[in-house]
């Protein structure tokens, strides 16, 4: 519970640096294809490598991004379902509670259970 919800947490934090760090790298190729169209022929086809390298780092760092919002989506969907079940599980334990508590009011389940109410831990 709390861990896959510190863990989504930092994932958010990597997330939105990889997304700054894609930003920057938009940011750095339209500044390299500038100074491509700015310098002669010889410094151009350097630039130019440079900028195709940058290009294919970038498409793969993009691809890469997607793949793992895909994956925190699936983790954020789980979490979600995990909550659900742990609080219809704490509704059934505090009704077979109940149920005991009527059925033999020698307190002897009480015994068993650590909590002197459920509503302490709901």
């Amino acid at each position: 519970g709390v861990s896959l919800i510190w863990s989504e947490m930092l994932y958010f934090v990597w997330v939105t640096r990889s997304n700054l760090r894609v930003d920057l790298g938009l940011d750095r190729i339209s500044r390299l294809e500038a100074a491509i169209h700015s310098r002669k022929d010889t410094e151009n086809e350097e630039q130019l490598q440079k900028v195709n390298d940058l290009q294919s780092k970038l498409e793969v760092a993009n691809s890469e991004l997607k793949s793992e919002k895909e994956k925190a989506q699936m983790l954020a969907t789980e979490n979600e379902k995990l909550q659900y079940r742990i609080i219809h599980l704490l509704r059934s334990l505090k009704n077979a509670e109940l149920k005991l508590e009527q059925e033999s009011p020698e307190d002897g389940f009480r015994n068993l259970w650590p909590y002197s109410n459920l509503d302490e831990i709901l």
